[in-house]
């Protein structure tokens, strides 16, 4: 990806790796990645959105990338703490005002910044979304496993490592890109061990049912229908949680989870609708 990367000491206690492209001019986006992603899962995105004018901020959260990895204990890294840090990021780069677009746990992450600091957001992007996650059966089989095959993310204690199998399972993906894929596959195999933990237990938390009434700006959902992690019911649930905000929801029929780096074609269409969306900001 065409852009700069840099370093920031953040107010929260951690130093924080982000990467920045498009005219300085353009109109704020924030990019946030999912869980054991990074900046590279923006890297099939993020330069069409530059190339149509926008100015992209891509930071690694905490836990991930080139990021801090600090302590977290049994509460982990909850949506909360990444909050708190990405809004710290962008008072130090001084964009006051933005969009945010998240993917997974970074669309939990986007939907706290509009309910905790409505003053920063002009509109938010959720890709891949859900109002909670307690109870999700996939998010329940990572943190737990199955018994046999997988046994969770603190099944490994003795060999502090999660098996590789698991890894390239929850790395698969229709991108044709197969440098993309082995950076994508790379990094999830990075992290250390007691990250999947954090990562995972700290959203586990993580409900806002009861919360995104209070959001009232423009909110776009990108959702693929072929989305293992969330359903259509609760994408359903979703859009009535945000009950005082305009909502536009965009299926996008055949894409997994991962739809901004699933295929070619699935990540043309979520740089269109981002595009699309984001271009009727007045920012």
């Amino acid at each position: 990806m065409i852009g700069k990367k840099t370093v920031w000491i953040l107010d929260t206690g951690i130093k924080m790796t982000y990467l920045t492209c498009g005219p300085e001019d353009g109109i704020p986006l924030l990019l946030i990645h999912g869980a054991t992603d990074s900046r590279i899962s923006w890297s099939q995105v993020a330069p069409k959105l530059a190339d149509a004018g926008f100015r992209c901020y891509i930071p690694e959260l905490r836990g991930h990338g080139k990021t801090d990895k600090p302590e977290a204990g049994e509460e982990g890294y909850t949506a909360e703490m990444h909050c708190a840090d990405v809004l710290n990021l962008m008072d130090k780069l001084e964009v006051e005002k933005f969009i945010p677009v998240g993917h997974s746990l970074g669309s939990l992450i986007a939907q706290e910044i509009m309910i905790t600091a409505p003053e920063r957001v002009e509109r938010g992007v959720l890709i891949s979304s859900s109002t909670k996650m307690g109870g999700n059966p996939t998010l329940d089989w990572i943190l737990q496993g199955d018994g046999t095959d997988f046994l969770g993310v603190r099944g490994y204690d003795e060999e502090q490592k999660i098996p590789d199998d698991f890894i390239k399972s929850w790395t698969e993906t229709t991108n044709e890109d197969e440098n993309f894929c082995k950076a994508i596959y790379e990094h999830a195999s990075s992290l250390p061990y007691a990250d999947w933990y954090n990562i995972f237990g700290g959203c586990s938390t993580f409900d806002s049912t009861d919360r995104l009434s209070g959001v009232t700006c423009p909110v776009d959902i990108i959702w693929g229908s072929a989305d293992v992690f969330f359903s259509q019911e609760d994408e359903e649930q979703l859009q009535k949680a945000l009950s005082n905000a305009e909502v536009n929801f965009c299926p996008i029929e055949g894409a997994s989870h991962n739809i901004h780096w699933d295929s070619a074609e699935t990540c043309e269409a979520v740089a269109s609708e981002i595009i699309r969306f984001a271009g009727e900001s007045t920012l």
